[in-house]
This record gives C-alpha cells, sequence and structure tokens, in this order.
C-alpha cells in the first residue's frame, strides 16, 4: 500500500470537499461515492479557478498603483483590500490542508483494514488495485498542485513586501521605488495563473474521466 504517499494526497483532498474522502471509506468506492469523489475533483478545479480570479484582481490592483492612476490612498485601499482577501485564501487553504491531512490518514487506513480483512484472495487483489488506481490519479494530479502551492507561497510573500514597504512610505517616490519589484510580482503572477489553470484542468479532467467510468 502507498501509504507514504498519504501527505501528498491530502494536498490534493485539501481543495476538495469532504466527501471526495470517501474514495478511501471501504474496500472500493460503491455506486455513488464514485460520483460524488468526481464531483470533489470538478469543485476542486472550480475552487483554484476562484483563486485564479483572486490573483488577478489583486494584481490588476497593484499595477494601477503602480501606474499611480488615481487617488493613492484611494488605490492603495483597493490593493489591501484584495490582498486581504487573497491571505484569506492562503489562511483556509493552510487551515483546511491540516484538517484534510489527518482525514486522509484515516481512511486511507480504513481501507487498508478493509483489505487486509478480505477472505477471498481474488476480491482482495481487484480492490487492492482499486485503491491503488486511485492514489496513483490523485498523486499525479498531486505533483501539480503542489507546484501551484508553492507559487502562491511566494507571491503572496512578496506582495505582503510590497504592502508593509509602502504602509510607511505611500508616497509617489515610494511607489516608483517599489515600480521593480511590482512588475516582478506581476510576473510572477502570470506563472501563477498557467500552473493554476493547469491544475484545475487536471482536476477537472479526472473528475469528469471518474464520472464517465463509474468512479473507477
Amino acid at each position: 500500500m502507498k501509504t507514504a504517499r498519504m501527505t501528498v494526497l491530502s494536498a490534493v483532498l485539501l481543495a476538495a470537499p469532504a466527501p471526495m474522502l470517501m474514495v478511501g471509506c471501504q474496500s472500493g468506492p460503491a455506486l455513488g461515492e464514485g460520483e460524488r469523489a468526481s464531483q470533489g475533483l470538478i469543485n476542486a478545479a472550480g475552487l483554484i479557478r476562484g483563486g485564479e480570479e483572486q490573483v488577478t484582481a489583486t494584481l490588476a490592483a497593484m499595477d494601477r498603483l503602480r501606474e499611480m492612476s488615481g487617488s493613492l490612498p484611494e488605490l492603495f485601499d483597493d490593493f489591501t483590500s484584495n490582498m486581504d482577501a487573497l491571505e484569506k485564501t492562503a489562511s483556509d487553504i493552510k487551515s483546511k490542508n491540516d484538517n484534510m491531512r489527518r482525514e486522509a490518514e484515516r481512511y486511507l487506513a480504513k481501507w487498508d483494514a478493509d483489505l487486509q480483512a478480505m477472505a477471498n484472495e481474488d476480491i482482495r487483489k481487484q480492490a487492492a488495485k482499486r485503491r491503488e488506481n486511485v492514489v496513483d490519479a490523485l498523486d499525479k494530479i498531486a505533483e501539480r498542485y503542489d507546484s501551484m502551492s508553492a507559487s502562491y507561497g511566494k507571491l503572496i510573500g512578496d506582495l505582503r513586501d510590497i504592502r508593509t514597504a509602502l504602509e510607511a512610505d505611500l508616497t509617489s517616490d515610494g511607489v516608483k521605488a517599489l515600480s521593480s519589484a511590482m512588475k516582478k510580482a506581476s510576473k510572477q503572477g502570470s506563472d501563477l495563473l498557467n500552473v493554476a489553470s493547469k491544475a484545475a484542468d487536471a482536476f477537472e479532467a479526472l473528475g469528469v474521466k471518474m464520472a464517465s467510468s463509474g468512479g473507477s
């Protein structure tokens, strides 16, 4: 059993609703559980795309501030409000990740126990193969998710530094001094949006595939 992958699996599960965890509740997903898992993946894709929208809004607010296309205090307030929303998203993700890691470990352990309790070796092998297939598929999209999470962390860290610098020096000269840093953050944001878009597509594609195959 690939128990070593539970941490990676939990990183995937954090973006999905709790019913997705039902993938591992029994020796194999019963009819309906695969459908819920499929919908969980599709919902996760929606959450990722929602995050893309907030990244885009935050970067747009920062660009307006960099260009000083209006009142600096108002532009800064717009930027900080979008930053607050972005930071809240990151905080929610971390909290959900902590919870989902524990849940993923518990449910995969339950699935392992169910397999061990089976008397029929052929059925046990089939169910074990099913579990391996599920974990393998989730592991692959987890790689995309991990890359996206790292990009989020870097971008938010740089945006926080920009916000802190402007809190101390919200002047035209202060903004100009940060122009290069803001342009770099915009590039990071563009790269993140590309990574996030691919991750969302991968989540959705797997969800659709599981739905069309009855969750298998």
